[in-house]
């Protein structure tokens, strides 16, 4: 490693003399030199009170101050070979820290750590991989909480670049120089480690007219006056885009090898500024000057961290030509990341996105960004890199939302029409209902209407029944009056008699039938009589003794008085009245009554009945008569009254009814309207739902198309983002190149790489039609020959293009079944370029894929436009309302890296527009910016 590879590479014995002081801020343990030397300290964190051993505190030292300013992983991979091997012989010493483990100043034991505070810095110690991580969570956390967004990806090379910058910043006036590529994230890894010690960084704060002379003084106010009058730690932090001239790396120079710059105060201003300083300095012990006071406070807590690209082309001049940026700072050399880095960046960046982060993905960023830096030089930072995942995740978003949102929009009409479809189907489905509802009201009315007509039939019926029968009632009425009268009159004689007999018996008195009942054998008067009341009364045993017994009942008075004539046969009528002639003087009133009292009325009773059975039998027909006109009579009421019911019924059922068929006949209207009005609705929305059918198909291809597109999404926004990052500034042959070498790469068929290149063929074709129109000029002279001539080669022209376009067509179909990636058409669309074009963009192929890149990039643009025609239309366009501009990035601060971009034109004499990678200019400098 000599000054011949770089010129950094100089090694001096200042070198060990730091390699040995640096020892000094650890608490080494008592076993050192051992082979397991290793394992003493390095897994333990928090330096703990058996200390770092002191071999592994050696190898890790070594490595700051040699490795780090090594250029490339192949020179750190020999030189820690060489120092390894040499631990190794001499002292039979490993390395084994474990991985993640750090070493830093906040690995040391706290008190341990405030006793070892001297001229070499804060004691460092190792810490646990899990400790670390805690203590970096925290330091970030109060970082954004405190200042501002971070924005720095924690990989394990990013901790390790962190615990470097710790080292060197927690030691007296320690300063770095870091050199690399931009992206590292080497001036946030600096902001986070001042603020977690609580130290302030300053970076100029360049504006249009910031000149040498605006530094100066800020350096006096707000940097020495910091570091030497208030005595406080402070960093001042440069990146190459705060280097406006020469005098600015003069006066770091200075600052890191003096302490101080030489005429930047005038002895009018160092009075005033160090009289606050004697009495600090006499309380230091401080013998010379105040102003060598001043410098050494300022060379203790001044720390300079330099961020330069060593791409720059001046990068090796500025250091050379002031050697303190190497000689008294520790020289970091990160131009990139590692490969685990590398590999890490996606998965973090794409955390939330995990299709986009699959192994397949990650492999394709790296090897996209692989074939950008071997194309493109410049192309190699990791800066572009980052812009790569960030606009992949950028434009994946984007598109995402945009094709789902129409997805959803179109599957939303596809519903409508599937809803309309069913709504119609619902529609005439109630339609049948209601028909068939309606067929059953108009079907009830009419049976209703039948049943009111049989109804009043049976009811004419009745009443002609009823009047038949009130008819015949009259004449049996009159018929049977008539019958009674001659009853009546025929038992006129007879019954006053017999009313008159029953009297008499019912005034016998109990005694005097106690009185013949007592007789031993009753006198003939007394037995005929009795005998003529049994024979009446049916009973045949006429003996004394069956006479005393029927007189002995309590009841016979009653069965006398209640005995009906009609019981008396025509046998026992004349029986008795053989015996009433036969002993005739038995039954003579006086006879009788001289007998016994109570025999004479017994036989009056039996006189009178056997005459009253007489008349009966003489009237007995008339009375048959009369019991069957009275029967027949109430037969007929009862026929009657029953008609006459069934009349009233037969009304109400037939009011009933007609209510019943007027209900249902107006329900039947009502469904006769409802129908009408459905099969209105049903034509028309049957008839919009055909005209929709045509739609339907053209929506769901549609719908199919965006997912086949999502489906390669990931993969076009990839290439899109890759275009955007890599491709902006290079020219149209080498565009069409890697365009073709990244669809290769992303999906992993060459053929498609080959329908890449002819998709960029046909555009060319297409392009070149374009411009010829928009470019070309025609005669005004008429019909001339020579006009007729031009427009036949023109048309031959345009035919051979078509036949070149159908071949390019058919060539890109055969592409393994994979569409060829087409920028514009992926991140624009027609109608857009058609307005851009409308609006003064000129119509190449070039020139919309570069205003894609402007209107759409997160990063800032450069533009390249000799001609100006890009800049008119850029204004034209921002002032039309046709679009507005895409969220710009977020303005660098001052402690961003710078960003180098290179602009490239476009051939054939285009317009060319390089999107570079430019740190943007202060706001009152020239340009454009979106």
């Amino acid at each position: 490693f000599t000054v011949d590879d770089y010129a950094h590479y100089l090694f001096t014995p200042r070198d060990l003399s730091q390699w040995v002081q640096a020892l000094l801020r650890y608490d080494l343990g008592d076993g050192g030199g051992g082979g397991g030397g290793g394992d003493q300290g390095g897994d333990r964190g928090g330096g703990g009170e058996e200390g770092v051993d002191l071999l592994e505190a050696l190898y890790y030292e070594g490595n700051r101050i040699f490795a780090d300013r090594l250029v490339g992983a192949g020179s750190v991979a020999k030189f820690q070979s060489i120092l390894r091997k040499t631990l190794q012989d001499d002292w039979r010493f490993t390395p084994s820290a474990a991985e993640g483990t750090a070493h830093c100043t906040w690995g040391a034991a706290g008190l341990a750590a405030e006793s070892r505070r001297s001229e070499w810095g804060r004691a460092l110690g190792v810490l646990a991989p899990e400790e670390y991580d805690a203590v970096l969570r925290k330091g970030i956390l109060t970082y954004e909480r405190e200042v501002k967004r971070l924005d720095l990806l924690i990989t394990e090379e990013t901790k390790q670049h962190i615990a470097r910058v710790d080292r060197v910043l927690s030691k007296p006036g320690g300063s770095l120089l870091m050199a690399g590529r931009s992206g590292v994230g080497r001036a946030r890894i600096v902001s986070l480690v001042a603020h977690m010690h609580g130290t302030p960084v300053w970076s100029p704060s360049l504006t249009r007219n910031y000149e040498l002379k605006h530094f100066a003084a800020d350096l006096k106010e707000k940097v020495l006056r910091v570091a030497g009058l208030e005595g406080e730690p402070i960093v001042l932090l440069i990146e190459d885009h705060h280097v406006i001239s020469h005098s600015v790396l003069e006066y770091v120079n200075s600052l890191l090898s003096a302490g101080e710059v030489p005429g930047l105060y005038n002895p009018e201003e160092l009075e005033p500024l160090l009289g606050p300083l004697k009495e600090e300095a006499a309380n230091a012990g401080h013998r010379g000057a105040m102003f060598n006071y001043f410098v050494e406070r300022i060379k203790q807590n001044l720390h300079v961290v330099l961020i330069m690209d060593c791409g720059n082309e001046s990068f090796s001049v500025n250091c050379q030509s002031n050697p303190a940026l190497f000689t008294c700072c520790a020289v970091q050399w990160l131009d990139s990341w590692n490969k685990a880095s590398m590999n890490a960046v996606p998965s973090m960046v794409l955390r939330k996105h995990e299709s986009l982060r699959d192994d397949e993905s990650v492999q394709s960023l790296l090897a996209i960004h692989a074939s950008a830096s071997a194309a493109m030089e410049h192309s190699s930072t990791p800066k572009n890199f980052m812009s790569l995942v960030q606009g992949y995740k950028t434009v994946f978003e984007r598109k995402h939302a945009a094709t789902v949102a129409k997805q959803r929009r179109l599957k939303g009409g596809l519903g409508k029409i599937q809803e309309a479809a069913a709504h119609v189907d619902t529609l005439q489905a109630k339609a049948d209902k209601q028909s068939k509802l309606m067929t059953e009201k108009q079907a009830a009315a009419d049976s209703a209407l039948g049943e009111i007509t049989m109804s009043m039939e049976q009811a004419s019926e009745q009443k002609k029944e009823m009047e038949e029968l009130k008819g015949k009632l009259s004449t049996e009425e009159a018929k049977l009056e008539k019958r009674k009268v001659a009853v009546e009159a025929e038992m006129a004689d007879i019954t006053p008699i017999l009313e008159a007999s029953r009297a008499a018996v019912g005034d016998i008195r109990s005694e005097n039938l106690s009185e013949i009942r007592s007789l031993r054998m009753p006198p003939e008067v007394i037995r005929d009589v009795l005998e003529a009341v049994l024979r009446l009364m049916g009973f045949y045993d006429t003996s004394w003794i069956s006479m005393k017994s029927f007189l002995a009942k309590r009841s016979v008075k009653q069965e006398i008085l209640n005995f009906d004539a009609h019981n008396i046969t025509p046998e026992i009528r004349d029986a008795v009245a053989q015996l009433l002639e036969e002993k005739g003087r038995s039954f003579e009133e006086k006879v009788v009554r001289r007998a016994n009292v109570a025999a004479a009325p017994l036989a009056a009773w039996v006189k009178a009945n056997v005459k009253d059975s007489g008349g009966l039998e003489k009237v007995g027909p008339l009375e048959q008569e009369m019991k069957g006109l009275t029967k027949s009579l109430q037969k007929s009421q009862a026929r009657v009254e029953k008609l006459k019911g069934a009349l009233d019924s037969v009304d109400q059922k037939v009011a009933e009814l007609k209510a019943k068929f007027s209900s249902l006949t107006g329900e039947a209207a009502q469904c006769k309207l409802e129908l009408d009005k459905q099969v209105s609705i049903i034509e028309v929305a049957g008839s919009l739902v055909g005209k929709l059918t045509g739609e339907q198909a053209r929506w769901e291809t549609q719908v199919r198309d965006l997912d086949a597109e999502l489906e390669t999404l990931p993969k076009s926004a990839m290439l899109s983002a890759a275009f955007q990052v890599y491709l902006p500034g290079a020219p149209e042959a080498l565009r069409k190149q890697m365009i073709a070498e990244w669809s290769g790469i992303v999906y992993g068929d060459p053929s498609v790489a080959a329908a890449s290149q002819q998709q960029q063929q046909y555009q060319d074709v297409g392009a070149g039609s374009d411009g010829g129109s928009d470019g070309g000029g025609s005669d005004d002279g008429g019909g001339s020959d020579d006009g007729d001539d031009e427009r036949r080669s023109s048309r031959r022209r345009r035919s051979s293009r078509r036949k070149s376009r159908r071949s390019s067509k058919r060539a890109s179909a055969g592409a393994a079944g994979k569409s060829a990636f087409n920028f514009t058409r992926f991140m624009s669309s027609e109608s857009e370029m058609l307005t851009w074009k409308s609006q003064g963009l000129p119509s190449d192929q070039l020139s919309m894929e570069n205003a894609i890149v402007m209107l759409q990039s997160t990063q800032w643009p450069l533009i390249v436009d000799p001609s100006c025609r890009v800049v008119e239309w850029l204004k034209v366009y921002l002032t039309s309302g046709a679009g507005a501009p895409p969220p710009a990035a977020p303005l660098p601060s001052a402690d961003d890296e710078e960003e180098g971009a290179e602009g490239g034109g476009g051939g054939g004499g285009r317009e060319a527009m390089a999107a570079g990678s430019l740190a943007p200019p202060p706001a009152s400098a020239a340009g454009t910016k979106l």
